[in-house]
């Protein structure tokens, strides 16, 4: 007799168990220092080229002077240019070669409203308020000599612009608040442990420019660059306060140059 019962179907290859999600903890731990360590060296080598041409074209060139020239605007430029290209590309590189997230997914790159941008461009432009009444209050200067300089001794400013505020806020956000973030927060640590790790960790990639008192400013804006990241489920609203914040910071400097604020 024929059994009426369907033959049940075995599929030749069993389903594969594609990780979903971000990367962990240490995964992201550890391609944040490969990324890190990758920025670095790209930043040195930029500037060892910029040396090594002085030192051709100036042979009696002191160490100080060959110091100081590396403060200068096309150099800063050039250094800001390069290593974010690097930088930028190995996050995507990591994040591509993560499967069962897409990258849209993994940077929250979602459109948002028209009012949250208001909302957090306000945001950043009372934050850059208090910031520089808490500097100024403690006698701490809203402009580090490096800037200033850099900007003096600069063959083409709008490239300086470009730079600080373009190519900079972007890297670092996709960096900070979008790689490290999600691998962060997807881990053990949670969302406030994501928020904290990630403004630790960017005030200290400011450690070379910026006092004790200035970092902390700068961790507190890159908390609340995380709870806006958090809040609208968007890598652009913190993308939209960075770049604001650093074009204030850019005219403030200008106008300072100027002679027409203090």
């Amino acid at each position: 007799m024929q059994s009426n019962q369907s033959p049940i179907l075995i599929p030749e290859h069993p389903a594969e168990n594609k990780p979903s999600g971000p990367w962990g903890f240490w995964p992201t731990v550890g391609f944040g220092l490969a990324i890190g360590f990758a920025y670095v060296i790209c930043q040195a080598l930029v500037m060892s080229i910029f040396a090594v041409k002085n030192l051709i074209s100036n042979p009696g060139v002191s160490s100080l002077q060959l110091i100081n020239s590396l403060t200068n605007g096309n150099v800063l430029t050039a250094v800001l240019f390069v290593s974010t290209i690097i930088g930028a590309g190995l996050t995507i590189l990591f994040i591509k070669i993560r499967r069962g997230i897409s990258f849209k997914e993994y940077l929250a790159l979602y459109p948002v409203k028209l009012w949250t941008f208001f909302l957090v461009s306000g945001i950043a432009v009372a934050l850059l308020v208090v910031s520089g009444f808490a500097t100024s209050g403690l006698n701490q200067s809203k402009f580090t000599d490096q800037m200033v300089q850099a900007y003096k001794s600069s063959s083409m400013p709008v490239l300086i612009w470009i730079a600080v505020v373009i190519f900079s806020p972007v890297f670092e956000e996709i960096f900070f608040r979008g790689f490290l973030f999600a691998g962060f927060r997807a881990s053990k640590v949670g969302v406030t442990g994501a928020v904290f790790i990630t403004a630790v960790l960017w005030a200290l990639s400011h450690a070379t420019q910026y006092s004790i008192w200035e970092l902390l400013v700068i961790f507190g804006v890159g908390v609340a660059f995380g709870i806006v990241r958090w809040k609208t489920k968007s890598l652009y609203a913190s993308l939209t306060m960075h770049s604001l914040w650093n074009l204030l910071s850019m005219i403030q400097t200008v106008l300072y140059i100027q002679g027409r604020i203090h």
